[in-house]
C-alpha cells in the first residue's frame, strides 16, 4: 500500500504542477525561480496573533464541518480517505503520504500557488482569491456528484470553497504570499480526517 500510494502521490504532484511549471517557464523563468513564483518560501508573518487565530479558526471549521458532512451527508466509501478505513496504526505512513503529499501539496501548488496568484496579479486579490476558491469547491463537488447527488455536492462545494478562500487569505494577507502555511493547514486537516478513518471513528 505504501509504495503504490507514494507512486500515485508523486504522479499527482507532477500532474498538478505541469501547467503551473509550463506557464512559469514561458513567462517568468528569467525573473524568478519556480519555487518563489508559486510561493514556496519562508512565511513573513505580518501579525503573529492574527495568523494563529486565522489558522486555528479555519482548521477548526474545516475539520468539524467536514466531519459532520462526511458522517451525515456522504457515503464514507466514496471519500478518498476511505482507503484507510480500519487500518489502525499500520496505515500511518500511507496516511502521511496521502495527507501531506498527494492531496495538500499538489492542490496548494495548483489552486493557491498558481491559479490564485495569477488571477490576483491580473484582477486584484479579491477577485483572484474568490475565483480560486470557487474552482477549488467546484472540483471537489464534481468528484462527489455521481455518488452524492446535487444537494450534498453543493454543500461540499460551499464548504471546500470557503476553506480555499480562507487559505488564500492566510497565505497572501497574513504570510507574505507563502503557500507553506496553507499547505500545513491543509495537510493537518486531511490527516485528522484520515486518522478518524484509520480507527473507524466515523
Amino acid at each position: 500500500m505504501t509504495l503504490s500510494l507514494l507512486i500515485s502521490a508523486v504522479l499527482q504532484l507532477i500532474l498538478f504542477s505541469i501547467i503551473p511549471y509550463t506557464y512559469w517557464f514561458f513567462t517568468s523563468r528569467t525573473t524568478s525561480s519556480f519555487a518563489m513564483w508559486i510561493g514556496w518560501k519562508k512565511p513573513q508573518l505580518l501579525s503573529r496573533k492574527q495568523f494563529i487565530l486565522w489558522f486555528i479558526l479555519t482548521m477548526t471549521i474545516f475539520t468539524s464541518l467536514g466531519m459532520l458532512t462526511a458522517i451525515y451527508m456522504l457515503d464514507k466509501n466514496t471519500l478518498a480517505s476511505s482507503q484507510f478505513y480500519g487500518t489502525g496504526l499500520k496505515g500511518l505512513i500511507p496516511a502521511l503520504i496521502y495527507s501531506w503529499l498527494q492531496t495538500s501539496l499538489s492542490e496548494e501548488i495548483l489552486f493557491r500557488g498558481f491559479i490564485g496568484k495569477r488571477l490576483s496579479s491580473k484582477f486584484g486579490f479579491g477577485i483572484g482569491n474568490c475565483a480560486q476558491a470557487l474552482l477549488f469547491g467546484v472540483v471537489h463537488a464534481v468528484l462527489l456528484y455521481s455518488s452524492s447527488g446535487l444537494l450534498n455536492s453543493a454543500v461540499v462545494m460551499i464548504l471546500t470553497g470557503f476553506v480555499g478562500w480562507s487559505i488564500g487569505m492566510l497565505d497572501e494577507k497574513l504570510s507574505g504570499g507563502s503557500i507553506i502555511p496553507g499547505w500545513v493547514l491543509h495537510g493537518l486537516t486531511n490527516l485528522i480526517s484520515t486518522i478518524f478513518m484509520m480507527y473507524q471513528w466515523m
